[in-house]
């Protein structure tokens, strides 16, 4: 996941441990799901990079 590059160390392994929800889940519908709950988690430190994922998810 090269978005890791620009987040901060200390929040890396709490970022991919949220993402792996995305691509573990079941079906589409679940994925989107998660994909929106991770971006709201999210949006406030890194606006761009949940921009670029809801853009082209």
């Amino acid at each position: 996941m090269r978005a890791t590059l620009l987040i901060k160390f200390v929040w890396k392994i709490e970022i991919c441990e949220d993402f792996k929800t995305i691509h573990q889940a079941c079906s589409d519908e679940l994925a989107k799901e998660a994909l929106e709950t991770f971006c709201e988690k999210w949006t406030k430190s890194y606006k761009k990079i949940m921009q670029g994922l809801l853009e082209n998810p």
